[in-house]
């Protein structure tokens, strides 16, 4: 059995004004892996007989209380298919950004002045 999730989320910004701004998010990511792998286990003997045995992933043995291979294992089949499960995990992302601020001049007399600068004087004392 595979586990999964995926994730989807977009983003949108904008401001007008003093500040001019654009933005633009977008995440996707998809995962799958297997958390605990399938499995027939037979303690004292398998027998498994068919047309076609089709086994993705899964353990198929004959295994002693103590942990040991048994040998006891008889399949019979005309056609056995075996494959694995792969794991995913993919990740899109994009992300934009523009942003421009205006305001303030320059001068030589008192230094900055604008609508956003403050101009001030300090002492330090000790």
């Amino acid at each position: 059995m595979q586990d999964k999730e995926s994730h989807e989320s977009g983003h949108l910004s904008y401001s007008i004004g003093s500040q001019v701004g654009f933005s633009y998010g977008y995440e996707k990511a998809e995962k799958a892996w297997v958390g605990e792998q399938s499995k027939i286990i037979g303690t004292e003997s398998v027998n498994m007989a068919g047309k076609t045995l089709s086994n993705k992933g899964a353990v198929i043995a004959q295994i002693n209380p103590d942990g040991t291979d048994g040998g006891n294992m008889d399949m019979n089949f005309d056609k056995i298919e075996v494959s694995d499960i792969k794991d995913k995990d993919e990740r899109d992302a994009m992300s934009v950004g523009v942003h421009v601020s205006v305001g303030g001049s320059y001068g030589t007399d008192s230094g900055l002045r604008g609508p956003n600068c403050k101009v001030g004087r300090s002492q330090r004392m000790h």
